[in-house]
């Protein structure tokens, strides 16, 4: 998710409040939409796939590519030729930072190129340009990537951790356990919560005992934790859930490339101020081709390796996230990444990185899948009687509306 989920799974929540889509899109972060949601993504939700055969094909295609995207992210960044999981982790964020950086400047361009079309006129393009920048980075929005910022950190940073640690089949399905801490903060500020949430939470949780105790779940160093990898996905899965809520409170207005950018600046400083606490690398500031954060810039081939994986994992995930969501309802999205688990060990094997797991993990994954359906299924049907809720509501309004007009009507005429 992830989705993923760079999932940063919920790295796709555009200027408005759809929180809601991307949670429900990892099919695991569960956060009810309450039937009230404004979204660009949900509003272009519209089946387009069914449209047309083409549309079908175009539709297939993007919902495969934004779960596979979202699936490879832990093994690809950890298959980055350097010396540890820190290091990979901030050449592929600097590696989205220029990505995403040459794309803005394209932006920020064709912002000029249209108002010298449609003004003709010089002065009022270079205003109307300085005045779109100094918008898109006033101080509040900063503030509001920086909070956001952080807690993907927390949440990312512990995936591809875990990635290392354990197999990337039990790291993808316990990061993106953030709709446990949903359920956990939805019951603690006394929300509505379905039945079917909560059986369909409790069967999840019996298929990850059961997935996080196969013996022969290892990786191909058998010398690492894999009890500390399937903590911290776990316990840093809760920077997923606290950033769902925050991106659905906080309303933003700036353009989906832009927050990108300024989340991943903020998220490289945090890695440079947090990670040489974890690594304690002497050579962690510097250009080393293995061990410094700047090493990827010292070399050729693993600069196009770096920028390889982020146009990968960042870019090309968010684009066929968009996309896919403009093809398939946000149902059908969630239940194809379903798939992600299995994709991400596959990944993970070819690379060299797992063991082949045992027979209990496919199990654990599959009992899983039967708890998200059912927890999908029951967000779905609260949804619903919201909506009905709503409907009732508003028809009462107005028939109130027209008693009080009946009214005043007889009351005049006597």
């Amino acid at each position: 998710m992830k989705s993923c989920c760079s999932s940063e799974h919920n790295l796709v929540h555009n200027q408005s409040d759809d929180a809601h889509s991307i949670p429900l899109l990892n099919h695991r972060l569960n956060l009810s939409k309450e039937g009230s949601q404004k979204s660009d993504l949900q509003d272009q939700n519209n089946n387009a796939a069914f449209d047309s055969p083409r549309n079908f094909v175009f539709g297939c295609i993007w919902l495969f590519t934004c779960v596979f995207t979202c699936a490879i992210i832990g093994p690809m960044v950890l298959a980055i030729p350097c010396k540890g999981a820190y290091v990979s982790t901030t050449w592929r964020t600097q590696g989205a930072i220029f990505s995403i950086g040459i794309y803005l400047v394209y932006h920020y361009c064709s912002l000029d190129s249209v108002n010298i079309s449609n003004k003709n006129e010089g002065n009022q393009n270079e205003a109307s340009k300085l005045k779109a920048i100094k918008t898109d980075f006033s101080i509040t929005n900063q503030g509001k990537s920086a909070v956001m910022a952080a807690l993907l950190f927390v949440w990312v940073f512990g995936f591809i951790v875990g990635c290392k640690y354990t197999l990337a089949s039990h790291a993808d399905v316990l990061y993106s356990s953030c709709g446990v801490y949903l359920l956990i903060i939805s019951v603690m500020a006394c929300q509505y919560v379905h039945k079917y949430e909560f059986i369909g939470y409790f069967i999840y949780s019996i298929g990850v005992l059961i997935m996080v105790t196969d013996p022969f779940a290892l990786k191909k160093d058998e010398s690492q934790n894999k009890a500390f990898g399937d903590i911290i996905a776990f316990t840093t899965s809760l920077g997923g859930a606290l950033y769902g809520i925050f991106n659905e409170k906080v309303r933003r207005d700036t353009p989906f490339q832009v927050e990108m950018f300024q989340l991943f600046c903020f998220q490289f400083i945090f890695e440079t101020i947090l990670i040489p606490l974890f690594d304690f690398n002497p050579k962690y500031f510097s250009f080393d081709r293995q061990y410094g954060m700047f090493g990827w810039l010292n070399d050729y081939w693993i600069y196009l390796i770096v920028l390889s994986v982020s146009f990968i994992t960042n870019i090309l995930w968010l684009t066929s996230l968009k996309q896919s969501y403009k093809h398939w309802k946000i149902e059908i999205v969630a239940i194809a990444f379903l798939i992600e688990p299995f994709i991400a060990q596959a990944t993970a094997i070819i690379f060299g990185q797992d063991q082949i797991p045992g027979f209990q993990t496919l199990i654990g994954i599959s009992i899983i899948i039967l708890g998200i359906l059912l927890t999908i299924y029951g967000t779905k049907l609260k949804v619903s009687m919201a909506q009905d809720g709503q409907q009732n509501k508003d028809s009462i309004e107005i028939n109130l509306s027209e008693m009080e007009r009946l009214d005043k009507n007889n009351k005049s005429d006597l």
